[in-house]
Order: C-alpha cells, then sequence, then structure tokens
C-alpha cells in the first residue's frame, strides 16, 4: 500500500527531471541562447597572418683588397658557405706560409665540398700545428677526405 502511494505521490508531481532539462534546453533554443545540436556547427576560419618578407639583405661586393678578402673569408666561414671559403682563400693567395689558423679554415672548407686536391695543398700549411693538423684530419675523414 505504501508503495501504491509513493508511485502515485511520484507521478502527480510533474514532468521528471529530464523532462524539465529537455524543454529549458528547447526553450533557450528558442530565444537564440543554445546553437540548434541538429545542425553542424559554424567553423569560422580565421585569415592566417600576413607573412613579413624580409628582404634579404643586399650582397656584400666583391671584396678587393686584402683586408676585405680576410674580412670576407671570416664571415663566411662563420656563416658556413664553404664555397665562399675556398673562393676567398683562392682570392686571397693563401699559401703554405700563411697563417695556420687561416689555413686550416680553408682546409676544412675543402674538405666539406670534397676538394680534395685544395685540402691536400692547405693541409701542407696545417701541418706546422699538430693539433691543428690533428683537427683537420679529423674533419676531412669524417667527410670521407684522406690528406
Amino acid at each position: 500500500m505504501a508503495a501504491l502511494i509513493l508511485g502515485i505521490g511520484l507521478l502527480g508531481c510533474g514532468k521528471s527531471a529530464s523532462e524539465k532539462l529537455k524543454d529549458e534546453i528547447a526553450e533557450k533554443q528558442a530565444k537564440g541562447g543554445l546553437p540548434d545540436p541538429t545542425t553542424a556547427p559554424t567553423v569560422v576560419k580565421q585569415a592566417p597572418d600576413p607573412v613579413v618578407k624580409k628582404d634579404k639583405p643586399p650582397p656584400d661586393p666583391e671584396p678587393t683588397t686584402p683586408e676585405e678578402i680576410d674580412t670576407a673569408r671570416k664571415k663566411a666561414m662563420i656563416e658556413g658557405r664553404d664555397k665562399d671559403v675556398i673562393r676567398f682563400c683562392e682570392m686571397g693567395k693563401v699559401d703554405e706560409k700563411a697563417d695556420p689558423q687561416v689555413m686550416l679554415g680553408c682546409t676544412l672548407a675543402a674538405c666539406r665540398v670534397n676538394e680534395v686536391d685544395k685540402a691536400k695543398a692547405w693541409a701542407k700549411g696545417v701541418a706546422k700545428s699538430k693539433p691543428l693538423l690533428e683537427q683537420a684530419v679529423k674533419t676531412c675523414m669524417a667527410n670521407k677526405v684522406t690528406l
């Protein structure tokens, strides 16, 4: 009997919680507060940020004096432009009498671009310094160039 009264009492309370929730959602959709779940969501695409093109600085003028060639060679070494390093080593007429550090730079650049003859020629000037020669041999061997 108590169960019957409880059942009748629940039926008399009105709508269930899920029905109340459905009604609230329908009301909000009607007012425009919620999107309609039956339609596909609207995707707003943002325009990509404009790419700012950086103008490349003009190329350095061709060095002519020994100081300019030396500066250009050092800059090319720092930037890793091995072909330019070789070109500046040739322009500066780097030979066995040059500073061993300069010779090392020329040798390593030649090894990295596989210019074996040039690497061997410049390595002769590096032979004055055993630590520099060892560095040249290690780097050139890594690039499959035997001095």
